[in-house]
C-alpha cells in the first residue's frame, strides 16, 4: 500500500521541505571552513555569530 499526501508521496513532500535546511547547512559549513583557514583556527574556536552575520549579508536566511 502506499501512502499518498494531496497526490504526492509523502516523502517527496518531506524533500521539498527538507531542502532549503540543507542548502543553508550547507553554505554555513563552507563559511566556516573558509574562516578556519583564513583565521587558523579549529571550527570549534569559531565564533557562531560572525558565520551568521555573513549568512545575513549573503542574504541567507539562517535556521
Amino acid at each position: 500500500m502506499i501512502v499518498t499526501c494531496n497526490m504526492t508521496n509523502c516523502i517527496e513532500v518531506d524533500y521539498y521541505r527538507v531542502m532549503p535546511i540543507c542548502v543553508n547547512m550547507g553554505q554555513a559549513v563552507g563559511i566556516a571552513a573558509a574562516l578556519c583557514v583564513k583565521e587558523n583556527v579549529l571550527p570549534r574556536n569559531l565564533e557562531v555569530k560572525k558565520i551568521q552575520q555573513i549568512l545575513i549579508d549573503q542574504s541567507s536566511r539562517p535556521m
